[in-house]
Order: structure tokens, then C-alpha cells, then sequence
């Protein structure tokens, strides 16, 4: 099978740790009008469990080897084995590939999230390697019910998407 290194980057980037991705979704503006008031706007809403998908961008199966069918079958795959959970304690358990637990916040409609240990490997163990970023950022929509990530170094033109299966309490 040819290679899609793109779509495995751009996943790796993702749940290896990004960080400031979301300012150019915005216009350099991380408000969009939503607000950040304890207990209650988007703090609120993004409380719940998330389906991931991956979008693998033209630009990036052109930087592959493989062709688009090739790109949108492993994208399905890694897809359909992503979650995200954000709990009302601003907990957040994130899998694909591997699991990565941390602590969440919003600030405008950017979420951030921080990893506190590094990633359990398929089989629940932790493997030993060291995670040089901990964080990643995300655009959250002024409903809270999509969650946006994207490779904030431009490596990939690819995007992970997060939406609300099942709201928290």
C-alpha cells in the first residue's frame, strides 16, 4: 500500500501537542463572540462526549504517495476510533491511536488542552517517551457543539473535527 504520511502527521500532530493553531480561523481574534463566564457560555456547552472525524485535504494526499480513496479510507479508520470527553471538573480524556488525559479551557472559542502525562499506548500502558508539547488548541462553534483542530506549524492542510454526541451534565 502507497503511503499516506500526511494523514498520520497530521493525526500525530494533533494528540502529540499543538498549540496556537486557532488564531488564523479567526483573523488573529480568539473571541468570536462567545464568552467564557465560570459556569455558564461555552464552558458549559462543550461539556459532553465527541466523535471525531479526520479530513484529509486535497493538498496534503497530493503531498502523499497514495491516492484519494487510499487517504479517505485510513481517514475513516482513524476516524472512527476518535473520541473526546470533556467533563464538567475541566477534565478531558482524549483517543486515537492513543489515549491522552488532561485538564481543559476555553478562552473565547479557542479550547485548550493540556496533556498531564503522556499518552497510553493500545494496550493501556504507559509508554516511555517524552511528550515535548503538551498542548493543543481548538476552534469550538458558538454552540459548543463542534470542535476544530488544525496544524498549527502548516505541515498539513488537514483538519480534525470533534462533534457532540452526548451532552455532559
Amino acid at each position: 500500500m502507497k503511503s499516506i504520511l500526511p494523514v498520520f502527521a497530521l493525526a500525530g500532530l494533533m494528540l502529540g501537542g499543538c498549540h496556537d493553531q486557532v488564531k488564523s480561523l479567526h483573523g488573529g481574534d480568539d473571541s468570536a463572540g462567545a464568552t467564557t463566564k465560570p459556569g455558564g457560555g461555552l464552558d458549559a456547552l462543550v461539556v459532553g462526549k465527541y466523535k471525531g472525524k479526520l479530513d484529509v485535504s486535497d493538498a496534503d494526499v497530493a503531498k502523499g504517495k497514495g491516492t484519494r480513496k487510499e487517504a479517505d479510507d485510513l481517514a475513516k479508520a482513524i476516524g472512527d476510533s476518535m473520541s473526546l470527553e470533556l467533563k464538567a471538573d475541566k477534565t478531558y480524556l482524549m483517543t486515537a491511536f492513543m489515549t491522552v488525559e488532561g485538564k481543559w479551557s476555553i478562552t473565547g472559542s479557542t479550547i485548550n488542552l493540556e496533556a498531564g502525562q503522556a499518552p497510553k499506548g493500545p494496550d493501556g500502558k504507559q509508554p516511555e517517551m517524552k511528550v515535548t508539547s503538551s498542548a493543543m488548541s481548538g476552534a469550538v462553534s458558538a454552540d459548543g457543539k463542534t470542535i476544530t483542530f488544525t496544524d498549527p506549524q502548516g505541515k498539513t492542510t488537514s483538519k480534525m473535527t470533534f462533534t457532540q454526541v452526548a451532552a455532559g451534565k
